[in-house]
């Protein structure tokens, strides 16, 4: 049961990393190109770090190491996709749009490479994703005139490439030790973010970053401390359990986002100014009831 603890770390952790990027976008960094070509040096450095530590293991095929390059590729442009989808919508509904990853996890696993998942794990996935989704009630698309359509859209497109990514860091980890595998998946993963960031709007919203104490620290403590962990928690995940069943319990992270949010909407620490009233703090309750059902279908599956 080490993928559930590994996953459920992950997912935590990243809860707090996706608070953190909307109050950094929302309040410390001018732009979203700027952010992603600092994000993207920060991944790039971490991956030397990895390398350094870890010498590279020889013996991995050309496949695997191929497939580790998507893998970092499929994360990063699902990252880019996120960041700027966080600069426009509330962090919460992003999560749950998120959420859906394990649904594209299953579909590319059980038509791609015939990994078979029983009733009771698709009902698990059912769960989880549909609790998680009940929380989009809060705000009706709608009565927005469709002006943020294209940034949600972006949410699930971020979602499939995030699905790819988990499968394919999953395919990779079978042949390439776990340290290659987050080191070249960082290193392709900080390539994209860097090279969408680097446009001559994002050059100059990185100077006014890199002149901001606070902005550095900030990106620093989430991008090049708890992201990382958040990402090797994941990555051990899928190396000891089902990619479809990891990305299951990693999905669980828009409860922990919505209790963060919570806290910090409130009249004493009001960061985020989500909406906080009885209605959603009732489908808050009912929504976690539901994916903590989820989880425990999944786990006794």
């Amino acid at each position: 049961m080490g993928w559930v603890l590994a996953s459920m770390t992950g997912a935590i952790l990243i809860a707090f990393v996706s608070v953190l990027d909307k109050r950094i976008l929302m309040a410390h960094v001018p732009g979203v190109m700027g952010f992603l070509a600092f994000v993207g040096v920060i991944q790039i450095l971490i991956a030397a770090v990895a390398v350094i530590s870890v010498p590279w293991q020889s013996g991995a095929s050309a496949y695997a190491i191929t497939i580790c390059i998507v893998s970092g590729l499929s994360w990063g442009c699902g990252l880019v996709l996120m960041f700027v989808a966080l600069r426009g919508l509330e962090v919460s509904r992003v999560a749950v749009g998120l959420n859906t990853t394990p649904v594209f996890v299953a579909v590319i696993e059980t038509f791609f490479l015939s990994q078979y998942l029983g009733y009771w794990h698709w009902l698990a996935i059912f769960l989880v994703v549909a609790g998680s989704g009940l929380v989009m009630i809060e705000r009706n698309i709608g009565k927005d005139g469709g002006k943020h359509v294209v940034t949600i859209i972006f949410v699930f497109l971020s979602s499939a490439a995030m699905g790819v990514g988990l499968v394919t860091s999953s395919i990779a980890l079978e042949e390439m030790s776990f340290w290659n595998v987050f080191a070249l998946r960082s290193l392709f993963l900080g390539f994209v973010l860097l090279t969408a960031g680097f446009t001559s709007q994002g050059m100059k919203q990185l100077r006014v970053i890199l002149c901001s104490p606070k902005a550095i620290t900030l990106i620093l403590v989430t991008e090049a401390v708890i992201a990382p962990v958040a990402m090797y928690a994941m990555l051990r995940g899928l190396s000891l359990g089902p990619a479809s069943l990891v990305a299951t319990l990693f999905s669980t992270r828009p409860v922990f986002v919505l209790l963060v949010t919570s806290l910090l909407s409130t009249r004493i620490w009001n960061l985020m100014n989500e909406p906080l009233d009885k209605q959603v703090i009732a489908l808050k309750c009912v929504s976690t009831s539901i994916v903590v059902l989820g989880v425990s279908v999944l786990i006794l599956a």
